[in-house]
């Protein structure tokens, strides 16, 4: 299996395999704008409360802003609670059991506003009606039961008092018909008798003053407490419904499909056994030089061998032998021999062809000097080159796989690697490399095909000669 780096796998995985990603993104779009298109408009209301922190506000800023949280939190509280969900179930004439309250709480939330001292009661529901319908009810039932409570909470000092209240009454209307009894009496007996009895319906009834004054300030505490929360807007039906939406679920869709897509994609690549371009041929073979002929807009002519031959083949010394060496079963070698003679015949030289698959001898004239003949090599009894060509190139299918054995008596020359985009297998390429080192043949270069014939340039027209016939020299070797 090939290694690299992790930034490399990324650039080879967005690379090679950027159709997957671009795939399942639209996979994810379509899908999610499929899902919003069936799915059952949801609708949200929205009311809006108020809270008065007037009360403390007095007592500084950090008071009120402490008092406002606490309060908020309370009331959000509130809005889900058992008691207001089953008045909530009730007036929607729902089911008010453990289930049918579990539901109606999902459809309710709460939560402060940006604006201090405002919370937002938020409900949902199939129609725009029933939504703001459900906010107001939750609203007026959170209102109504921030005012039992408070009642309860005051409900035990209200009782003191007013029992306080009707004790004290009841003894200064008991002086007071004591006084009231004295009235017949003589005057000296009657101031006598009403002095002391004054003397104790006076603290009784600054006792009554000051009891009735705390009644009173009680329920003007209680009714500053029943307003402290209050309805700042009501719910209206909203105009579009807030699930699903489509541009939301769209972006949401789309992005899960890259983020999945890519994913595939490294997973791809790592698993990926197939040569793609020029830089996964060179990783399998080894080769620095590597002669690009892929890609579906590439135009094909024999001069793109030209640097292939001049600069790593025929420079080196002793060089009069090529051995092409097909990197997996079914790939172009012969092809790729005769546009490289053609190549090295351009340049004034004579060119032998030794084609992998037995063919009929051919002459294949390039210009006035040069010319590449093309002989089977069952009519070859050696592997040298033959005197009178400069050149020899010969064709081999891959090693083992090979009838003729080519590569077992190595020219001396150089050999080349011949694979095809998108069709040689990465695993395939290495298993040729590593077995031509084995046997002494160390790859100088590459070649790697397109997956189909590119189109040919228009080649320059060549003078025209007559040739005789080839003729066959003694040991097989075709004469000149």
């Amino acid at each position: 299996m090939r290694t690299a780096t992790p930034l490399k796998t990324v650039g080879r995985a967005l690379r090679h395999l950027h159709w997957v990603i671009w795939g399942m993104a639209l996979i994810g779009l379509v899908g999610a704008v499929g899902a919003a298109k069936v799915r059952h408009p949801t609708y949200q209301g929205t009311a809006v409360m108020s809270v008065d922190e007037s009360t403390v506000l007095s007592q500084g800023i950090d008071v009120a802003v402490q008092a406002d949280q606490y309060l908020a939190d309370r009331y959000d509280s509130m809005a889900t609670s058992q008691p207001v969900l089953e008045q909530v179930c009730r007036e929607q004439h729902l089911v008010c059991d453990q289930a049918g309250l579990a539901a109606l709480a999902k459809r309710i939330s709460a939560a402060p506003l940006k604006t201090t001292g405002l919370i937002g009661i938020n409900a949902t529901a199939a129609t725009p009606q029933a939504a703001s319908q459900l906010a107001n009810q939750v609203a007026a039932a959170v209102i109504q039961r921030n005012q039992q409570l408070v009642a309860q909470t005051l409900a035990p000092q209200r009782a003191l008092l007013q029992q306080q209240l009707a004790s004290l009454n009841q003894q200064i209307a008991q002086i007071q018909a004591a006084i009231a009894a004295t009235s017949g009496l003589p005057a000296t007996e009657a101031a006598t008798r009403q002095a002391p009895l004054l003397a104790q319906l006076t603290p009784l009834q600054n006792q009554y003053t000051s009891t009735y004054t705390s009644l009173q300030t009680l329920e003007v505490q209680q009714r500053q407490q029943d307003a402290a929360l209050s309805v700042y807007q009501p719910a209206t039906p909203p105009p579009s419904p807030v699930d699903p939406s489509t541009k939301r679920y769209g972006l949401v869709g789309g992005a899960v499909g890259l983020v999945l897509g890519f994913l595939l994609a490294l997973v791809g690549e790592r698993f990926r056994d197939v040569v793609d371009d020029a830089e996964d041929l060179a990783q399998a073979t080894g080769c620095r030089l590597v002669l690009n002929l892929g890609g579906r807009h590439r135009r094909w002519s024999a001069g793109s061998y030209g640097f292939l031959t001049q600069a790593s083949l025929l420079s080196q010394p002793g060089s009069r032998a090529i051995l092409l060496v097909a990197a997996s079963p079914g790939e172009r070698v012969d092809e790729v021999a005769i546009e490289l003679a053609q190549s090295v015949a351009r340049l004034h030289h004579r060119v032998l062809v030794v084609p992998a698959v037995s063919a009929p001898s051919r002459r294949i004239p390039v210009g006035a000097a040069s010319e590449v003949l093309v002989e089977s090599p069952s009519n070859l009894n050696g592997y040298t080159v033959p005197d009178g060509f400069d050149l020899a190139i010969r064709s081999a299918l891959p090693p083992m796989e090979d009838p003729g054995s080519a590569w077992l008596r190595p020219p001396s020359g150089v050999a080349v690697v011949v694979a095809t985009e998108g069709r040689t297998r990465f695993s395939d390429a290495r298993r040729t490399s590593e077995l031509l080192r084995h046997v002494g043949v160390e790859p100088a270069a590459a070649v790697l095909l397109s997956s189909r014939p590119p189109e040919r340039a228009p080649a320059p027209a060549e003078p025209q000669t007559a040739e005789p016939a080839a003729e066959t020299v003694a040991g097989g070797a075709p004469g000149v």
